[in-house]
């Protein structure tokens, strides 16, 4: 019997403490869990964010939004797109009588605020002035120089050029 009333005694005790602090062990439990929510959803999202920019194909479709370019020959014709074509509508080399590239014509579908940047892939070296035209066109007037002066040099390679458009 004395057991009993101990451990009625004990259980009122019990009780007095859950009744007397039920507010503030309201507020202390949902603060942990606020705070436990707070650290999984934080560790969730840069998970979350940690898979995507490790991803290949999202990295790909980024880069030809952020830095489009295009690959192509003298021909225009494109050998590599990373994006770029959606810019471009037309490219035209223009070359003098001696058959050296002197003009680059590039005509855009939208209107680009700053000119595409042209690069030549190759032993030459090329120097441009840049210059718009009108709204959509814009006109790339070329120096050139070979930096191989060895004239017995009888193979002839591919001209490679490279347009990345500026946004």
């Amino acid at each position: 019997m004395n057991e009993t009333k101990e451990n009625s005694h004990k259980q009122s005790h019990i009780e007095k403490f859950f009744s007397k602090y039920k507010n503030t062990l309201s507020i202390v439990s949902g603060l942990i869990i606020l705070v436990t929510f707070f650290i999984t959803a934080d560790d969730y999202i840069n998970n979350q964010i940690e898979n995507k920019i490790t991803d290949e194909s999202y990295i790909n479709k980024l880069s030809k939004t952020l830095r489009p370019f295009s690959i192509f020959n003298e021909e225009g014709a494109v050998s590599y797109d990373h994006g770029g074509l959606k810019y471009i509508k037309n490219i035209t080399f223009s070359k003098n009588k001696h058959g050296n590239i002197d003009k680059i014509l590039l005509d855009t579908s939208v209107f680009l605020q700053a000119a595409p940047i042209i690069s030549y892939v190759g032993s030459d070296n090329y120097s441009f002035k840049s210059t718009r035209i009108n709204t959509y066109r814009w006109e790339y007037k070329v120096g050139s120089y070979n930096v191989f002066t060895d004239e017995s040099a009888t193979e002839q390679y591919d001209s490679i050029w490279i347009i990345e458009i500026l946004k």
